[in-house]
């Protein structure tokens, strides 16, 4: 993780404000990437796409995931360590701990809570 190794531009905003989306996510090895954009923004949610895979979204922020790959959900709001205010272009950066979500076809999340959605059938005894 490095400081301003992510060149970001605004989308759409379809999916709401204070999400940062990347693609091709793990084919790529995108995590480290992800990782410094939350960390220099710990307000937004970073959302990692596999290829063949999409983020379907719905009203009041569920989403579900859909497609052949997983979505990340990469959240630094709170982070008990960031490096990222003050540090210079280039040096690296300590952020932790983030909170990942990975979920495959089915399963769904709220963009606005951050949290898992869970279905009867997704809760299972350990």
């Amino acid at each position: 993780l490095r400081m301003g190794m992510v060149q970001m531009s605004h989308g759409l905003g379809w999916a709401g404000d204070d999400i940062i989306i990347d693609t091709h996510f793990g084919a790529r090895g995108r995590f480290p990437r992800l990782a410094s954009a939350v960390a220099e923004h710990p307000s937004a949610l970073g959302i990692g796409i596999d290829e063949n895979t999409c983020l379907l979204v719905h009203g009041e922020g569920r989403c579900v995931v859909a497609g052949t790959g997983v979505i990340y959900f990469v959240d630094a709001a709170n982070a008990e360590l960031n490096t990222a205010h003050g540090a210079h272009t280039g040096h690296p950066l300590s952020v932790g701990p983030l909170r990942v979500n990975v979920l495959s076809a089915g399963h769904q999340y709220n963009l606005q809570t951050r949290q898992l959605m869970f279905a009867m059938d997704d809760i299972r005894a350990v």
